[in-house]
């Protein structure tokens, strides 16, 4: 067991797996619960791999897994908003997985590559949900948003004791996926 901010993010993330995992069975929406069954997994694995202490060699392939979920998990918001074709979003999940991996073996900074992704993904998400005349779309922007506000702690690494950046990250995804759930709730 590990101690610390890391125990500390284990636990943010055990939170943000009990609340997907509740949310994923109230909702009936298939595509949205697909959203929400990867984010329970990604959280899932977040507690691994920030709850057990491992050695690099193992924490790295995990993290590894985890970045290949990370996308994804962005990518079923295109398949929810843009409405690609499924096999289309997985060629495009195996190629940015493929250049995280490498930056990641390389020991360049993956995090800021997925983060730019991501950022491209909601940024097409957006335009696609206003386009479409997506019902409730308020309520997905401002997740949205809050998810966005959520990243800055990360690229400045602020934190307040053992309550660091990924914790604050943690905190503000929770509080989008709730977000999301109510604007699915008010969809359905």
């Amino acid at each position: 067991m590990t101690t610390g901010y890391e125990l500390m993010a284990a636990i943010t993330n055990l939170v943000i797996f009990i609340t997907s995992v509740i949310i994923l069975f109230r909702i009936k929406n298939k595509t949205w619960n697909l959203f929400y069954k990867f984010i329970s997994i990604d959280a899932f694995l977040g507690v691994i791999i920030h709850g057990i202490e491992m050695s690099k060699t193992i924490n790295d392939l995990l993290w590894v897994i985890l970045l290949m979920l990370f996308t994804i998990t962005f990518n079923t918001l295109l398949y929810i908003f843009v409405t690609q074709k499924l096999k289309k979003i997985t060629i495009l999940s195996i190629l940015i997985s493929i250049i995280l991996i490498i930056e990641l073996l390389l020991d360049w900074n993956y995090i800021i590559t997925f983060i730019i992704y991501a950022i491209i993904i909601v940024l097409i998400s957006i335009y696609f949900m206003f386009k479409n005349n997506y019902r409730n779309k308020f309520y997905f922007l401002i997740g949205i948003i809050i998810q966005f506000i959520g990243i800055i702690p990360t690229f400045l690494k602020i934190g307040i004791g053992n309550f660091n950046h990924n914790c604050i990250t943690h905190t503000f995804t929770l509080i989008t996926i709730i977000i999301f759930y109510i604007g699915i709730k008010k969809t359905d």
